[in-house]
Protein backbone atom coordinates (compact mmCIF):
# COMPACT_ATOMS: atom_id res chain seq x y z
CA UNK A 1 0.00 0.00 0.00
CA UNK A 2 1.37 3.41 -0.87
CA UNK A 3 0.20 6.88 0.04
CA UNK A 4 0.51 10.04 -2.00
CA UNK A 5 0.46 12.51 0.89
CA UNK A 6 1.57 12.45 4.50
CA UNK A 7 -1.92 13.57 5.55
CA UNK A 8 -3.45 10.63 3.66
CA UNK A 9 -1.12 8.16 5.37
CA UNK A 10 -1.61 9.64 8.83
CA UNK A 11 -5.41 9.61 8.41
CA UNK A 12 -5.30 5.96 7.31
CA UNK A 13 -3.27 4.89 10.35
CA UNK A 14 -5.44 6.89 12.74
CA UNK A 15 -8.55 5.18 11.34
CA UNK A 16 -6.91 1.75 11.42
CA UNK A 17 -5.39 1.87 14.93
CA UNK A 18 -7.61 4.41 16.66
CA UNK A 19 -4.76 6.75 17.58
CA UNK A 20 -2.52 9.05 15.55
CA UNK A 21 0.83 7.71 14.43
CA UNK A 22 3.71 10.03 13.64
CA UNK A 23 5.33 9.26 10.31
CA UNK A 24 9.12 9.15 10.32
CA UNK A 25 10.74 11.92 8.30
CA UNK A 26 12.19 9.31 5.95
CA UNK A 27 8.83 7.72 5.09
CA UNK A 28 8.70 7.26 1.35
CA UNK A 29 5.48 8.31 -0.28
CA UNK A 30 4.52 7.37 -3.83
CA UNK A 31 4.44 10.21 -6.34
CA UNK A 32 0.98 11.46 -7.38
CA UNK A 33 -0.78 9.19 -9.91
CA UNK A 34 1.87 6.48 -9.83
CA UNK A 35 1.89 2.81 -9.06
CA UNK A 36 4.63 1.56 -6.76
CA UNK A 37 6.71 -1.14 -8.37
CA UNK A 38 6.18 -4.55 -6.74
CA UNK A 39 9.96 -4.91 -6.67
CA UNK A 40 10.55 -1.52 -5.06
CA UNK A 41 11.82 -1.95 -1.53
CA UNK A 42 9.96 0.33 0.83
CA UNK A 43 11.52 1.36 4.09
CA UNK A 44 8.12 2.18 5.50
CA UNK A 45 5.18 -0.09 6.16
CA UNK A 46 2.22 -0.14 8.47
CA UNK A 47 3.82 -2.91 10.50
CA UNK A 48 7.10 -0.99 10.76
CA UNK A 49 5.28 2.09 12.08
CA UNK A 50 3.47 0.04 14.72
CA UNK A 51 6.79 -1.53 15.77
CA UNK A 52 8.42 1.90 16.08
CA UNK A 53 5.53 3.19 18.15
CA UNK A 54 5.71 0.13 20.43
CA UNK A 55 9.48 0.56 20.89
CA UNK A 56 9.12 4.20 21.87
CA UNK A 57 6.28 3.37 24.24
CA UNK A 58 8.17 0.50 25.88
CA UNK A 59 11.22 2.71 26.45
CA UNK A 60 9.12 5.50 27.92
CA UNK A 61 7.10 3.08 30.07
CA UNK A 62 10.41 1.79 31.47
CA UNK A 63 11.26 5.38 32.42
CA UNK A 64 14.28 5.52 30.13
CA UNK A 65 15.51 8.35 27.96
CA UNK A 66 17.09 7.63 24.60
CA UNK A 67 20.46 8.47 26.15
CA UNK A 68 19.98 6.00 29.01
CA UNK A 69 18.91 3.25 26.61
CA UNK A 70 21.88 4.02 24.37
CA UNK A 71 24.26 3.66 27.33
CA UNK A 72 22.77 0.26 28.18
CA UNK A 73 23.19 -0.84 24.56
CA UNK A 74 26.66 0.71 24.23
CA UNK A 75 25.37 2.75 21.31
CA UNK A 76 24.87 6.46 20.75
CA UNK A 77 21.69 8.40 21.46
CA UNK A 78 21.56 9.16 17.73
CA UNK A 79 21.49 5.41 16.98
CA UNK A 80 18.49 4.94 19.30
CA UNK A 81 16.76 7.96 17.76
CA UNK A 82 17.33 6.63 14.24
CA UNK A 83 15.87 3.26 15.24
CA UNK A 84 12.82 4.86 16.84
CA UNK A 85 12.08 7.15 13.89
CA UNK A 86 12.58 4.52 11.21
CA UNK A 87 15.66 6.15 9.72
CA UNK A 88 17.47 2.92 10.54
CA UNK A 89 15.95 -0.53 10.36
CA UNK A 90 16.71 -2.90 13.17
CA UNK A 91 17.08 -6.64 12.83
CA UNK A 92 15.75 -9.31 15.19
CA UNK A 93 18.98 -9.53 17.19
CA UNK A 94 19.05 -5.77 17.73
CA UNK A 95 15.38 -5.82 18.74
CA UNK A 96 16.15 -8.57 21.24
CA UNK A 97 19.02 -6.51 22.68
CA UNK A 98 16.77 -3.44 22.93
CA UNK A 99 14.10 -5.45 24.75
CA UNK A 100 16.70 -6.82 27.14
CA UNK A 101 18.05 -3.30 27.81
CA UNK A 102 14.53 -2.00 28.45
CA UNK A 103 13.83 -4.92 30.75
CA UNK A 104 11.04 -6.67 28.88
CA UNK A 105 11.09 -10.25 27.56
CA UNK A 106 11.57 -10.34 23.79
CA UNK A 107 8.73 -12.80 23.21
CA UNK A 108 6.39 -10.75 25.39
CA UNK A 109 7.20 -7.65 23.34
CA UNK A 110 6.32 -9.47 20.14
Amino acid sequence: MSFTTRANAMHHFTQLYGFPIRLPACARLAPENSEASPLQKSIFSREQEVLLFALQKARRDAGLTQTQLAERLQKTQAWVSQCETGERRIDALELRAICRAIGIPFLEFM
